[in-house]
């Protein structure tokens, strides 16, 4: 049975102070330019991506008087968020109340219900401890009200196989043949993998 990433909510990250997004099995991204549209899809690829790109403090927004955010106690807020709610669907498209056996065991977890019907959900979190540039890579499963989240770090470290969900996200801006070239890269390491069968006529 389908499943259809219906909500997507990301804080502080590049342009995205913060903002949430309902998807359905067809969404386009329209707005103008510097409004967030590649921010977007950029921490979807965090989140889900098969090429994981590192995180910098560069990453983290800044609002148009170059000012970061700032926690509940007036500190720069250098956490940035990603959380992701999935759900089953039928081969229509239309929500369904529980997912398979197959997506249940992939979850790993039978704590996934919103009433009256189930989801599944992940905080993909990191954070900047210090000022060192890299940050710390956590994620987690949220459980409970999607809008108001309840997440024990300590025993709610996400267990998921979310590589049977994968994310291919191509930038336009990037040169698939020099990726196709490039045995490091992802579509590189596709190509080698792939059989060619030359046809003469």
């Amino acid at each position: 049975m389908p499943i259809l990433i219906e909500k997507v909510r990301i804080q502080n990250f590049r342009s995205l102070k913060s903002v949430e997004v309902t998807l359905s099995t067809l969404t386009l991204l329209v707005g103008a330019n510097n409004a967030g549209k590649t921010s977007f899809l950029k921490a979807l690829n965090l989140a889900l991506g098969v090429e994981r790109r590192n995180v910098t403090k560069d990453d983290l927004f800044i609002d148009k008087n170059g000012e970061r955010l700032k926690d509940t106690e007036g500190k720069e807020n250098r956490t940035i968020i990603i959380d992701v709610k999935i759900i089953s669907v039928d081969n229509n498209g239309v929500r369904v109340e529980e997912f398979d056996e197959d997506w249940t065991s992939e979850f790993q977890t039978s704590n996934t219900t919103e009433q009256p019907q189930e989801f599944f959900a992940f905080r993909t979190k990191f954070e900047f401890k210090s000022d060192r540039e890299d940050a710390k890579l956590e994620r987690f499963e949220i459980k409970g009200d999607w809008n108001n989240p309840i997440i024990n770090e300590s025993s709610d470290i996400l267990t998921a196989h979310l590589d049977k969900m994968p994310l291919y996200f191509v930038d336009a801006q990037r040169d698939i043949m020099d990726d196709l070239k490039n045995r490091t890269s992802y579509f590189g390491r596709l190509a080698t993998q792939i059989d060619f069968i030359h046809c003469w006529h």
